[in-house]
């Protein structure tokens, strides 16, 4: 249950979206809502069942962290090495808030991840760290947008990527700051 509450109990929620098929696309989709004081941590997954697998991948998670929350969320590529995912992540950190996110990507043939996050509330804050592992052909993307909209917000992005073959990696991370 990821409704709000006013509980300050800690849950854990796994997610697993696994593609079956060997070609065409899916369209998973994602909503977390972590209410007033909940804490929470939700390990996302993108598998394939099939090796051969050379579907696409359109994901779309949305987070919402309210106020005095805390969400520790690991999201996990593992696809098989001809498959495709794009996946759009967006939180929003209420005041107190506390949004941390881990992305580690090591399949897929090309595999991007948009991650837009917004500081709403005084004193929100918010973690990134990103990790991808390519070999031979893979692209490999992090693109991120880390936004304080109010005062008192406090923000962290680290990046670590390890490449060989022709494979590449692309991170581009920006931090934008209001003028207040």
């Amino acid at each position: 249950d990821l409704r709000p509450t006013e509980e300050r109990s800690e849950s854990r929620v796994d997610v697993v979206f696994v593609s079956t098929g060997t070609a065409g696309a899916s369209s998973p989709r994602l909503l977390v809502d972590a209410g007033r004081n909940r804490q929470l941590q939700v390990v996302e997954t993108h598998l394939s069942l099939d090796q051969s697998d050379t579907s696409l991948s359109n994901g779309v998670c949305r987070v919402r962290v309210g106020e005095g929350a805390k969400v520790r969320h690991e999201f996990l590529q593992q696809k098989a090495p001809e498959a495709r995912l794009v996946e759009t992540l967006t939180a929003e950190v209420s005041a107190g808030g506390s949004y941390e996110l881990r992305v580690v990507q090591s399949g897929a043939r090309s595999a991007r991840v948009n991650v837009a996050i917004a500081l709403l509330g005084e004193s929100s804050s918010c973690d990134l760290t990103g990790a991808m592992i390519a070999d031979q052909k893979q692209q490999l993307d992090l693109h991120s947008v880390i936004h304080h909209s109010v005062p008192s917000c406090r923000s962290g992005q680290r990046q670590k990527n390890m490449v060989s073959g022709s494979a590449e990696c692309i991170f581009k991370g920006s931090i934008k700051v209001d003028k207040l």
